[in-house]
């Protein structure tokens, strides 16, 4: 069976890095309005850090790497608009891709260039992801907010996870009306 349109498309917009991705089947809104689909992605992540947990060179990057601040202020957040809520989940996705490059170009350490490597790819997959619903919602660029600067690729691993759990979940819920009406799956899989 030759591939749909929305899934080349997904293929090209992700590069190579997407190919091993569980759960992509085609459509955009598939990530958004299958909560399986974010988990399978959450769970490769989480898997490199379990890989890494104990790896001693990652806890000494050659330079540190700016966090973005992950939370939500419930408050604040409601009342957000769509816009708002994909700018500033890019703008996280951002802060950690470019934080990436000052230890990469700097490390020595074949298993921390190694880690690096694969967290951009993931980056960069999410990256793609959102930067279709980015552009499709008109968003315009806002400040992120820094929180943290850290020397430890573990606590980057587990910051990381934080965003894909809390940042990025509250927007796929602000997008299910838009993007998975009709649709019978939900965010919760069902």
């Amino acid at each position: 069976m030759a591939p749909s349109r929305p899934l080349l498309l997904l293929l090209l917009l992700t590069g190579p890095g997407c190919s091993h991705l569980p759960g992509v089947q085609g459509k955009p809104s598939d990530f958004w309005c299958d909560h399986q689909h974010r988990t399978d992605m959450q769970n490769m992540t989480e898997r490199l850090a379990r890989r890494t947990a104990g790896c001693t060179d990652l806890d000494s990057l050659p330079a540190p790497i700016q966090l973005p601040c992950v939370s939500i202020q419930a408050a604040a957040w409601a009342n957000k608009s769509v816009q708002q809520k994909s700018a500033e989940v890019m703008g996280a996705l951002q802060v950690f891709h470019e934080g990436l490059q000052g230890p990469k170009n700097q490390t020595s350490s074949r298993a921390c260039l190694s880690t690096l490597s694969k967290l951009e790819t993931r980056i960069s997959n999410y990256i793609a992801i959102v930067k279709l619903v980015y552009k499709q919602n008109g968003a315009s660029q806002v400040s992120v907010d820094r929180c943290s600067s850290v020397n430890s690729l573990n606590q980057v691993l587990r910051h990381f996870g934080k965003l894909l759990k809390v940042k990025l979940e509250a927007l796929a819920f602000a997008l299910n009306d838009s993007m998975c009406n009709g649709d019978q799956r939900t965010l919760n899989g069902r």
